[in-house]
């Protein structure tokens, strides 16, 4: 709910709407050069800085960024002067993408990895990788509804909101696995249900 499917498959749009001097079609070929390089930087600092804290940074990115592109779009619907905001949606898409990329985007397939066990890895795996697109396909279809119906900006206010969340459950629910083996991340996990368990 982050908003990575509709940024991604209809950044030309919002570029187009937003009324820059770029057309949309180079600011995607950036996107995707720039996506590609933070990706790349994800993949060396993940063990020096721990994905816990990437996560928190990348959600936190992205809700900033999904709330400078509600915000354009928002004064835009209302009919107010946007022309010296016109930076805003292209920035906040830009930035969406380097902190999806340093983040959400890798950490996900890195985390579901170490936290099943190995007997049902496989299993864990695939149903999660089932789940999330299939809220991928929901979220990018409601986009296209919602927007239609109440403005574009409605939808990142969505994302926005769900994305306030997301540093809160990340913070208290995922562990830390830099460094640690799945023996230690499955203690970690068994303590945290056994205390959770003991406080009802």
């Amino acid at each position: 709910m982050s908003g990575s499917q509709p940024v991604a498959q209809y950044a030309q749009i919002i570029f187009d709407q937003a009324n820059g001097n770029l057309e949309g079609k180079y600011l995607t070929i950036i996107l995707g050069a720039v996506q590609l390089i933070f990706t790349i930087i994800c993949m060396f600092i993940t063990d020096h800085s721990g994905r816990k804290s990437l996560l928190i940074i990348s959600c936190i990115g992205t809700t900033c960024s999904t709330a400078m592109i509600a915000t354009y779009f928002n004064l835009q619907y209302n009919h107010m002067n946007t022309n010296d905001l016109v930076w805003l949606p292209t920035t906040g898409v830009i930035m969406f993408v380097i902190t999806y990329a340093l983040g959400l985007a890798p950490l996900l397939f890195t985390l579901l990895s170490e936290l099943f066990p190995t007997n049902v890895k496989a299993l864990g795996s695939t149903v999660v990788l089932v789940l999330i697109n299939l809220l991928a396909f929901i979220v990018t279809t409601l986009y296209l509804i919602i927007a239609d119906i109440a403005g574009i900006h409605i939808p990142f206010w969505i994302f926005t909101a769900c994305g306030l969340v997301s540093p809160l459950f990340i913070f208290f629910y995922i562990p830390e696995t830099k460094g640690k083996t799945l023996e230690q991340i499955q203690e970690k996990l068994q303590s945290n249900y056994q205390s959770s368990k003991n406080r009802k």
